[in-house]
């Protein structure tokens, strides 16, 4: 006990004597499609058939179109939220008539793209090429009964997927993207997993939509910006304790005033630590650029490992000087 005891205290003060602290912040993520202009507009069109997936029942046609459908609209909505003109083209046939496009082409031409361009004065055109939905089986649950048989119960989850071509007409550019999403959606007893029946589509066509409608925000958010936590290390011993405690109270405008003169020391350990810290201190104010060049010079002063898990490099600093001349 008395050994433990002792362990502890000494981990403490050397835990306590490296001065190392932790900052906790979150750092905005761009999105992965930037659209600069407010006054941009974006033709959503739809080149999934449902009717050439040739369903026995035309009501099981129905539910997938109308999944799809509601797949578009939710699309729709998402980005006209964002400000930016949004025009709607969901009718296949039709769009496949004015722009001669055979359904199983791969992508756009260029010529296609103008005529789009053209008709509906579009910047991008964002078109639904595929979409799947059903129900796939998730696991079959045993239980033992007193009776010394077993009981099965078959759980199934609700999906859609979805893939889709996003086109930068001014720019020339191409995107594939993806929309999928999926969640629980009941369970049924069944004899064997071999011979078990999932849910119908026809009768559960409001789940279907549902989870299209998710699968749909997850498009979205390829045009949306997001945020990540970020956790770091930051030095705040001797010379640095003062601006280490300055950015753990954000205090961000001390904490650079003392940092600043110390990065310009002669001391090239405690010039690399000051830097490192400012590097922190532009991230936590979403500079992440100059947090990147804050880094690199770290570096440059004396390999450290804070800089390089946030540059994430394993380079040594005379590789980093040498790429950099």
């Amino acid at each position: 006990m008395i050994r433990t005891f002792v362990f502890a205290m000494l981990l403490l003060l050397l835990l306590t004597s490296c001065g190392v602290r932790y900052v906790h912040y979150s750092l905005a993520v761009p999105p992965a499609i930037d659209i600069q202009s407010t006054h941009a507009t974006i033709l959503i069109i739809n080149r999934f058939d449902p009717y050439q997936l040739e369903f026995r029942r035309a009501k099981k046609t129905n539910a997938v179109r109308s999944g799809s459908l509601a797949m578009l609209a939710t699309v729709e909505n998402e980005l006209a939220g964002m400000k930016v003109n949004v025009i709607s083209a969901y009718d296949s046939v039709t769009m496949a008539r004015d722009i001669h496009l055979l359904p199983d082409s791969t992508i756009l031409t260029s010529g296609q793209l103008s005529k789009l361009a053209e008709k509906y004065q579009a910047d991008y055109v964002l078109s639904l090429e595929s979409y799947t939905t059903g129900f796939h089986q998730d696991e079959v649950e045993k239980v033992k009964n007193q009776d010394g048989s077993t009981s099965k119960t078959a759980h199934y989850s609700v999906y859609a997927r979805s893939t889709w071509a996003w086109y930068d007409i001014r720019e020339n550019k191409f995107m594939e993207l993806t929309g999928n999403a999926s969640r629980y959606h009941s369970g049924r007893s069944v004899v064997s997993a071999l011979l078990a029946f999932g849910p119908a589509i026809t009768p559960n066509a409001a789940d279907i939509q549902d989870i299209s409608k998710v699968a749909a925000r997850h498009v979205a958010g390829y045009y949306k910006r997001g945020s990540r936590p970020i956790l770091r290390e930051i030095y705040a011993a001797d010379a640095l304790k003062a601006p280490g405690e300055a950015i753990m109270a954000g205090d961000y405008e001390r904490a650079r005033a003392l940092l600043e003169p110390l990065a310009r020391s002669g001391n090239n350990d405690l010039a690399a630590k000051s830097l490192y810290n400012m590097a922190v201190l532009a991230e936590m104010q979403g500079n992440t650029s100059s947090a990147m060049d804050l880094a690199e010079l770290s570096l440059k002063k004396k390999d450290n490992r804070k800089a390089k898990v946030m540059l994430g490099l394993r380079r040594s600093p005379e590789a980093l000087i040498s790429q950099a001349q």
